[in-house]
């Protein structure tokens, strides 16, 4: 189903990865069938994939969450949970490509990149120094990274609601674009994951404005909290209806009393 190939960089964050070997497992799997070309049937851009099968690499959900939490805080990944073509799914995406490259024209580039001196000659002439591949590569990197970012913050922007329940506006300006990008540069917060469960959490009367959401964001963990179920006030037919029934064992007794006399009497 994959197929293609993707570069691991050598450098310090390679050494950081290989001293956490669930964590680093977990990033190889992630290269390994991330995108080289989007996939707009599920909305899969360059350098994401889905990971919701897990399992597959015997990860525990325990262990899994802790690997996700931990990519995302060193700035290795992001994840978010969308709609997928039979329910929900989790998708990775590739943020940092000092350790793993994927792009879909390193074999072409590499093919070239080492050209000679010999080779820039024409007719016995040198031709003016060539722009080096690399250099290329470096901002074609760097683009498909800010294309990345830009392609979430439109989904995460297209996805909070606009307006709340009773018809106010939500105040989502496209200002707002680059605060969401921003936070997703940062990989310090899991904005999908946190929209959803303020959605899912939220009454659609009380939805925050997108900037005030974004400058206030919303604690994940005490989302995923269960909720504390509280007992409603009791109706008077139900007070009337515990006081009736409180009594009632006052009443058997003396039932009882009374059936115990009429029979010592016969």
């Amino acid at each position: 189903m994959y197929h293609g190939f993707f570069k691991i960089n050598r450098g310090e964050n390679l050494n950081f990865l290989l001293q956490h070997p669930k964590e680093c497992a977990f990033m190889v799997w992630i290269a390994s069938r991330a995108r080289i070309i989007p996939d707009e049937r599920i909305g899969l851009q360059i350098g994401e994939c889905i990971v919701s099968d897990y399992d597959k690499i015997n990860l525990t959900e325990q262990k899994y969450r802790t690997v996700k939490k931990n990519l995302v805080k060193w700035k290795f990944a992001t994840f978010r949970i969308t709609d997928g073509l039979t329910g929900k799914i989790t998708v990775a995406s590739l943020v940092d490509t000092s350790i793993f490259h994927v792009n879909a024209k390193n074999l072409t580039e590499d093919l070239t990149e080492d050209l000679t001196e010999g080779q820039r000659k024409v007719n016995g002439r040198s031709t003016e120094p060539l722009t080096t591949n690399k250099n290329v590569k470096k901002e074609k990197n760097v683009n498909n990274v800010k294309n990345i970012y830009m392609h979430k913050a439109e989904s995460f922007y297209n996805k909070y609601p606009p307006k709340r329940a009773e018809g106010g506006s939500t105040g989502k300006s496209r200002k707002d674009i680059d605060k969401i990008i921003s936070i997703y540069e940062k990989g310090e917060y899991d904005l999908d994951t946190g929209l959803d469960l303020y959605l899912a959490n939220t009454n659609p009367k009380y939805y925050k404005n997108l900037s005030v959401w974004l400058n206030n964001l919303p604690d994940i963990e005490a989302l995923n909290a269960p909720v504390p179920k509280f007992e409603q006030p009791k109706t008077e037919q139900e007070m009337l209806y515990e006081s009736i029934r409180n009594s009632i064992p006052q009443y058997n007794t003396v039932n009882k009393r009374v059936e115990t006399e009429c029979e010592v009497i016969q």
